[in-house]
């Protein structure tokens, strides 16, 4: 299938990543933030990239459940044992060493594919301290999360974000997931059974989902 990129409100640039730093810009609604991410100070990118992940309702999670989430129980029948438990917040801080970017993300625990969530980031130990609120697409913000580890393999390869970072990856398994699922691309991802009911993947699309720009 074509992929295809489109404009998206929310942008996050890609500044650097050396000497286990990487350093990137959140724009959100013409708010722009600075954020620099320690290798060594709590969760990397990976956090962003895996509670997103979880919050989404189509993922097939074989039992996952993201360390940065909370989940709630849903009673969705009269029967007592009608109920699941979603995902409705993530909690996560990009460490700078002495300044902080606290991200809280929620939304509405449910099953619905499109939806908003409220995004909160508390800024610390810079001159823009505060706490800033905004109501997003949650489409949108897998869009711009994608692009940027997208751009950051991309410029400087696995090993080399491993060398410069000094963290070993970024999660390639949710990351295809969410580049495919921003893209409305994961046929890409569809498996294959032989009649041993081994799965099979496609690794030409996988690597196509990987290198496109969006």
């Amino acid at each position: 299938m074509k992929l295809q990129k489109r404009d998206c409100p929310i942008n996050f640039e890609f500044k650097r990543c050396v000497a286990g730093w990487l350093d990137i810009v959140v724009n959100i609604e013409q708010q722009k933030f600075d954020a620099s991410i320690s290798y060594c100070m709590g969760p990397s990118l990976n956090a962003l990239v895996e509670a997103l992940v979880a919050f989404n309702p189509e993922y097939p999670d074989r039992g996952y459940e993201s360390k940065y989430v909370e989940y709630k129980k849903v009673q969705f029948g009269k029967n007592e044992d009608d109920y699941e438990y979603l995902p409705y917040l993530a909690k996560f801080i990009w460490d700078e060493e002495g300044s902080d970017v606290d991200w809280k993300i929620e939304k509405v625990p449910s099953k619905k594919i499109d939806f908003d969530v409220q995004l909160e980031l508390t800024i610390s130990g810079r001159k823009n301290d505060g706490v800033y609120k905004f109501t997003v697409d949650y489409g949108d913000l897998c869009y711009a999360t994608a692009k940027l580890c997208t751009e950051i393999i991309k410029k400087c390869g696995f090993w080399g974000y491993y060398n410069n970072y000094w963290v070993k990856h970024i999660d390639i398994y949710d990351l295809l997931y969410l580049k495919a699922w921003a893209l409305k691309a994961t046929k890409m991802l569809n498996l294959t059974a032989n009649k041993d009911k081994q799965l099979k993947s496609d690794l030409n699309k996988e690597l196509e989902l990987l290198m496109f720009d969006m």
